[in-house]
Order: structure tokens, then C-alpha cells, then sequence
């Protein structure tokens, strides 16, 4: 188990709370010794109908976004790309654009409040159509799909299959005009991530947690400038080509004097980018790190929102206690109803705020366990492996990078004869 987790462990404040962790503790050793979300650890989808069993591909590259198009409207044009892929319930492909992308991540946050959703490329007004443009979104628009193959529970949704299979202009969906109802959110937390049940959101996890989301922050802000160093490196290396191809045709216009064939050694830069990858990995990545600093701030939102609630709660208390006094509310002058019918509804409206407040609690506890005990340990693991490859292509092809000079300057047959 991760050592930050074994830190919010320690000390418990009350003797209840000893109990539950110390449970969830020995079911985390016991449960996360692998990187992937596993179909048993994710839970039995079989009782919540937005949630089918299908699981995600036994590998992620299988999904593919390939073959941009361009198509023209009456009023705009935009890019279609291509999905392909296969899972348990057989291949899919469908052509989808940006729009689409962009829509079913929003209904993915909104019925998944408090999980990391990977983020999307940003959109782009201007130049949105050229070719390199639309070569760096269709590698970030797989990526997007590729991390949700990753997270069963997303995966599996309505959303997420109609997207994959279902009819053209997903964004017009009936699907996407889904209402948020906390209590179907909550049953649906209660069953995929039943593993989660015996944990509560402490003040201990509430520290953990705003460390987390500095660590984050910090992430993000190394990879930004990694990814300025690469463009720097890459410059510079872009210099030193250059001077190679100088020096090149130097020694090639010096042959005349010594033979008269002049036999012309093909000569043009190298179109081989040696940071090219990762720097592609550092934007990914960004994209990943902001879905799950966005994770945490919407965690922060249900805990307003829990507040909010529990302060109607007393406002309401404080109507009943107003009812108990024998006061009357203005509008009883005009109805005259009764004092009795008026505490009753207020009554009905405290049950039905402390049903939403649990409601909230159960999405806040599990979507809390689910970020900081599964999600970001398994993202920890993933990237460093992901970076260790990274950096063992980046020296191949920085190999790759300089010998394409040294064959040049080994083939030039200075005195040709």
C-alpha cells in the first residue's frame, strides 16, 4: 500500500473510526496489487441499469482514433474522426467530432461527480483545420479514450456505449439531457464501488487530500516546463543540423576541384523530431493531472453543497419551532389552513434535504476513497513506468537524431574515382 495512504491511517480520533479504517485498511493490502481496475474490484453492474457489464478492452490500444476528414455545412466546416476498437461486446467503429467528444465528457463528469473524467484537448477557433493541428488532436482525442478504457465504471456507462456504437450526432443525444439526481448517483456508487463502503471522509482525509491537490499543481507545473525545455532542445538541435547540413555541402561543392564528374550528394533536413513523444506525453499527461485536480475540486463542491443543504435543514427546524409557538406564516391569513398542514410540509421538505445530504455524503465518501486510494496510486504507477519508456525512446531516437549525419559525412567519396 502507498505510504500515503498508511498516513491517513494513523491516529484515528474515536474508537469507530479505528474500526473502519483499520477494515479498509486490510482490504486495501489485500486489493490493490495490480495497476487495472479489474471487473471484480469494480464492482457488480448487474442491479444499476446505466451501468452494463461490459468491460473494457483487455488492452487499451485497441481503441483507435484515426482518418481526420474534413466536411463542409452550409455555415462552417469541421474534422470527423474515426473510432474503432473492440471489447466483450464485440468491434465498434463510429465517426465522431470534436463537439461529440466534448459533449460526452461533460455528461461523464455530471453522472460521475467527484471521479477523475481525463480531460479534453482545449478547443480552438482559429487554425482548428490545419493538418498539424488536427494531427495533435486526433493523438490527445485517443488518449481521452484510451485513459477511459482504463476506468471500468466509465466505460461501461450508457453514455460512453452510445457514444462508442450509437447513431450519428451524439450530441444532440437524448442521453446527454439526463437530469442530476443524487439519489440514482448515490445507489449507483453503493454498487460499483461497494469495496469503498466502510469508508468515511475524515479531516485526516481532508489534509490528505489538499496535499494531494498540491502535489498536482506542482506536476503541472513541471510539465509545463519540460515541455518548454524540450521546444528549447529541440531548437537548439534544429541549430545544429543546420550547421551539419552547411558543413555537408561544403565538403560536397569542394569536389570540382578535384574530379570533374560532379556526382551531387542528396542533402535536406531531417524531419526527425527526437523530443517529439514526449512532448506529446507531457501534454497527456497535463490533460490526465487536470481531470484529476478537477476530481478533487468538485469533491470540494458536494462538500459546499452538503453545507448549503444542512443549513436549509435548520432554517427549516427553525419554521417548525415557529409553528410550536402558535405563530402563522402570512400566507395562512389568505388560505386559512391550519398550522398542522403547514408543519407537515415542512417536515416533508427537512426529510427529503437529509435524504439528498446522505445522498451526497455516500457520493463524497466513495468518490474521496476511490480518487485517493485507487486512482492516484494506480496513476503514480502507470506514469512512471510511461516515463521510464519514454526516456528510453527519447535516447534511441536522439541516437537515431545524429546518426543520420554521421552516414552523410561516412558516405562523401571526397576524390570520387
Amino acid at each position: 500500500m502507498d505510504r500515503r495512504s498508511e498516513i491517513i491511517f494513523e491516529h484515528p480520533e474515536d474508537s469507530k473510526e479505528q474500526q473502519n479504517l483499520v477494515m479498509f485498511k486490510d482490504f486495501l493490502s489485500r486489493s490493490f496489487g495490480t495497476s487495472e481496475f479489474t471487473s471484480e474490484s469494480a464492482g457488480d453492474f448487474s442491479e444499476d441499469s446505466s451501468v452494463k457489464a461490459v468491460y473494457y478492452p483487455k488492452n487499451s490500444e485497441e481503441i483507435t482514433v484515426k482518418d481526420p476528414s474534413v466536411r463542409s455545412t452550409r455555415f462552417s466546416k469541421h474534422v470527423m474522426y474515426l473510432i474503432s476498437g473492440y471489447d466483450s461486446s464485440g468491434d465498434f467503429q463510429n465517426k465522431r467530432r470534436y463537439k461529440e467528444f466534448y459533449a460526452l465528457r461533460k455528461i461523464l463528469v455530471d453522472q460521475w461527480p467527484g471521479c477523475t473524467v481525463p480531460q479534453l484537448p482545449p478547443k480552438q477557433a482559429i487554425g482548428n483545420l490545419d493538418n498539424e493541428f488536427v494531427e495533435s488532436r486526433r493523438k490527445q482525442l485517443e488518449h481521452f479514450l484510451r485513459q477511459i478504457a482504463r476506468l471500468n465504471h466509465l466505460y461501461g456507462c450508457d453514455e460512453m456505449q452510445e457514444f462508442l456504437r450509437g447513431p450519428p450526432k451524439f450530441h444532440r443525444s437524448d442521453i446527454l439531457t439526463k437530469q442530476i439526481n443524487w439519489k440514482l448517483i448515490a445507489l449507483r456508487y453503493q454498487n460499483v464501488f461497494s469495496q469503498f463502503s466502510g469508508f468515511q471522509r475524515t479531516p485526516k482525509v481532508e489534509k490528505e487530500i489538499g496535499e494531494l491537490l498540491g502535489h498536482l499543481n506542482n506536476g503541472i507545473s513541471n510539465l509545463d516546463t519540460l515541455i518548454i525545455s524540450c521546444n528549447d532542445t529541440f531548437a537548439s538541435a534544429c541549430a545544429l543540423e543546420s550547421c551539419f547540413i552547411r558543413l555537408v555541402t561544403d565538403i560536397n561543392s569542394t569536389k570540382r576541384f578535384f574530379h570533374e564528374k560532379l556526382q551531387e550528394y542528396p542533402i535536406g533536413p531531417t524531419t526527425i523530431n527526437p523530443f517529439a513523444h514526449l512532448i506529446y506525453w507531457c501534454k497527456n499527461n497535463t490533460l490526465s493531472i487536470n481531470g484529476l485536480i478537477e476530481s478533487i475540486y468538485k469533491q470540494y463542491e458536494l462538500q459546499k453543497l452538503k453545507t448549503k443543504l444542512l443549513g436549509k435543514i435548520e432554517e427549516e427546524k427553525v419554521k417548525i419551532a415557529a409553528i410550536d409557538k402558535g405563530k402563522k406564516r402570512v400566507i395562512q391569513f389568505f388560505n386559512k389552513k391550519p398550522n398542522e398542514f403547514y408543519k407537515g410540509v415542512i417536515e416533508s421538505e427537512i426529510l427529503s434535504l437529509k435524504s439528498n445530504v446522505e445522498d451526497i455524503d455516500t457520493i463524497l465518501n466513495l468518490s474521496s476513497a476511490l480518487v485517493m486510494f485507487h486512482e492516484f496510486p494506480n496513476f503514480k504507477q502507470q506514469k512512471a513506468q510511461e516515463l521510464l519508456t519514454e526516456l528510453k525512446n527519447l535516447k534511441e531516437t536522439c541516437d537515431d537524431f545524429f546518426q543520420v549525419f554521421i552516414e552523410k559525412l561516412s558516405n562523401i567519396d571526397i576524390f570520387d574515382n
